[in-house]
């Protein structure tokens, strides 16, 4: 049991080692003294806030981005304790009260024995946090907050004629995932991520980069979606699926796919396969490539069985994730050997979009099945990083996979700043389900989703039902289903449908900093039945309405408008009454407020 401190210890003595190491041999997860850091809630996959509501400011888990009030430090405090400070407020958490729910606030100026925390790490790559005043862990629980309205707020936001009624005036509740210190074990309420702010934001400000390819996936999400066929070995008749498509449905596909495979004569005919991707892309087809990598412990050149499909260690796995080791630069050299023909592509002008690391929760693979920040998703970080950052493809976009074997699809989500794309491979025999479709809603939100891989192909009624998908892609020889009917079908695409990319302009889609909810927006304006808005240019506008965990409520407009001021009655939404977060998207346009419906 580590020291206790009985005395105050200001912030500024308080010194941050790089590593601090666990009596258990763990190391927890650090960074350099000074960094500011975001927590990522395991039991929510949002961040955790200081939320400020007069002199209590409570934590909370649930916000949508690492804003002011995320930025936290890890401060080592001595004898094998930490604690975590707030930067916005330079205040440190502290644990408050009695009972099982104690509360943890952020409101101390100084370290005390309520401040300090026993630290722990995870065989998942997270952290949990022991509290040393009272023994237990800081958990994510689901907190009810009863709040009455009171007439002068509704009136402020009601028309200029509000009928204000007896039953607007009742209290209603508001659900919120709060930290308490009150989690007797470890489990999933009780873990958290730890991201360094700066890098956060680099990704999060950086913004989209242009793509003549995503903006035309963007102008047809919800409308159409591109038809396509995946083109499996051999390398050295890479159209062969392509044409197999045209032989039953009388188009080609819009979307070709290539692989960069793991089999001597396939890795040899790689070229071949590039310039089939030219070809394709110089005819109107999005290209698609993925790469089968063989294991870091072995050879490129390896089997299926025990090469693509195996295993590797715990301690090889660490090894792989960690810069500067044998298995690290391996990785990155068999990066390297593809980036010689991703760099051709560029020269083309052919954008790719990329899928590293597929189906990551499917287990079967060397790569997959390891869900938390120190598992796939942190290899499909690495490849992101080393391809854009390092070797500079800025032609190659990338596309996060998981399979239809359960919708937990949040552990291997490698975060916002690191996809363009996220994709379903379908292949349970339930098919297209709406649990499937709106799994992948709730994670991608307004971002763009598509069917990476399937064996039966959709239909059209089924891609009516789900217009979000922006591409389906049939797995080669697997491709069964109405065949005909889906790649000709009103509401897909085929090549000879496409726009042809030339006449297509990349829009680089910067993201607006991460605005707080409570943030007013001038484009939007709510009454009691009303929604007015201002679209800045011609296209899509859309109004979504989140309560506090985030969670889509509703969507009050979603369609094209020209420019100017619009007005879209609403009538009374089918939710709880009480307070939500209304987000407004229009083209580069971003913005949230905050609102009450007290009407069902």
């Amino acid at each position: 049991m580590p020291v206790l401190f009985a005395t105050h210890i200001n912030r500024s003595f308080i010194s941050l080692a790089a590593v601090i190491v666990l009596g258990t041999g763990a190391v927890f997860p650090q960074t350099p003294a000074g960094t500011p850091v975001a927590l990522l809630a395991k039991a929510t996959n949002k961040y955790v806030v200081a939320w400020d509501q007069g002199k209590t400011v409570d934590l909370h888990a649930s916000a949508l981005h690492a804003d002011p009030r995320a930025e936290f430090e890890i401060i080592e405090a001595g004898n094998g304790s930490v604690a975590v400070w707030r930067v916005q407020t330079k205040k440190f958490w502290t644990v408050s009260g009695a009972g099982p729910d104690v509360r943890v606030l952020c409101s101390l100026d100084t370290i005390t024995r309520e401040a300090l925390f026993t630290r722990v790490t995870n065989s998942d790559g997270t952290f949990s946090l022991k509290s040393i005043s009272n023994g237990r862990y800081l958990a994510v629980v689901e907190e009810d907050t009863i709040v009455t309205p009171e007439y002068g707020t509704l009136r402020s936001q009601a028309s200029s004629s509000p009928v204000i009624t007896p039953e607007m005036l009742k209290p209603y509740t508001i659900k919120f995932f709060v930290v308490r210190a009150s989690g007797s074990s470890i489990g999933d309420a009780e873990k958290f991520e730890m991201t360094p702010l700066a890098a956060l934001k680099k990704k999060l400000t950086a913004g989209r980069r242009p793509s003549k390819v995503l903006t035309f996936l963007d102008s047809i999400s919800g409308k159409k979606t591109v038809t396509g066929i995946h083109n499996r070995e051999p390398n050295s008749d890479p159209a062969h699926w392509t044409d197999w498509i045209y032989s039953q449905a009388g188009v080609y596909p819009a979307l070709w796919g290539g692989d960069f495979l793991f089999e001597p004569d396939n890795i040899a005919n790689r070229g071949i396969m590039i310039d089939e991707a030219k070809n394709e892309w110089a005819q109107g087809a999005v290209v698609n490539l993925l790469y089968h990598l063989g294991p870091p412990t072995q050879a490129e050149a390896c089997g299926w069985n025990g090469g693509v499909l195996s295993m590797l260690s715990n301690d090889q796995w660490a090894q792989l994730i960690t810069d500067g080791t044998p298995l690290n630069d391996t990785l990155k050299q068999r990066f390297r050997n593809i980036a010689e023909y991703l760099q051709q592509l560029k020269d083309a002008g052919v954008e790719v979009l990329y899928r590293p690391f597929h189906e990551m929760n499917q287990s079967a693979f060397w790569w997959g099945g390891r869900p938390g920040s120190g598992g796939t998703a942190r290899l499909f970080q690495i490849a992101h990083d080393y391809l854009i950052d390092t070797l500079g493809l800025s032609n190659v976009f990338f596309v996060w996979s998981v399979q239809d074997l359960s919708l937990d699809f949040s552990g291997y989500d490698p975060g916002d700043a690191y996809w363009d794309i996220f994709t379903l491979d379908v292949y349970n025999g339930d098919g297209y389900t709406a649990a499937k479709y709106q799994a992948m809603l709730d994670i991608a939100g307004t971002r763009l989703i598509g069917i990476a891989e399937c064996a039966t192909v959709p239909t059209a009624a089924q891609l009516l039902a789900q217009p979000r998908w922006v591409y389906f892609s049939g797995w080669s020889e697997l491709t069964t289903g109405d065949i005909t009917g889906a790649y000709t079908a009103a509401n897909t695409l085929s090549r000879d449908e496409m726009p042809g990319w030339n006449n297509i302009i990349a829009v680089k889609d910067v993201p607006q900093a991460a605005p707080s909810p409570l943030q007013p927006s001038k484009y939007v304006q709510l009454s009691a039945t009303m929604v007015r808005f201002f679209v800045p240019k011609e296209g899509r506008a859309i109004i979504t309405v989140h309560d506090a965990r985030g969670r889509l409520a509703t969507t009050l407009v979603d369609a094209d408008f020209s420019a100017g001021w619009h007005c879209s009655p609403f009538g009374h939404p089918a939710i709880e009454p009480g307070i939500y977060f209304v987000e407004f998207a229009a083209g580069n346009l971003r913005t949230f407020q905050k609102a009450g419906f007290w009407i069902r």
